[in-house]
């Protein structure tokens, strides 16, 4: 149905991960969000865990995009 899903966030800020843990609070008690401080050229989770992925106002802080594109 249209709004079911698991959404998982991944940022390498800290600040990012706190602030958006407090404004998402309740989607996360409920299970629908997951947030986790990471880099994305090495995701916690495996390989194929997700059906889509998106990546915003990134590419230009990667030091090798490859690397991040691959493992994303």
């Amino acid at each position: 149905a249209v709004g079911e899903g698991f959404v998982a966030g991944v940022d390498v800020s800290h600040t990012a991960v706190a602030a958006a843990s407090r404004r998402l609070a309740s989607r996360i008690r409920a299970g629908r969000i997951e947030l986790r401080q990471a880099d994305s050229s090495r995701l916690p989770y495996a390989d194929a865990s997700f059906d889509a992925a998106l990546a915003v106002h990134t590419l230009y802080f990667w030091d090798d995009p490859a690397t991040h594109l691959r493992e994303i």
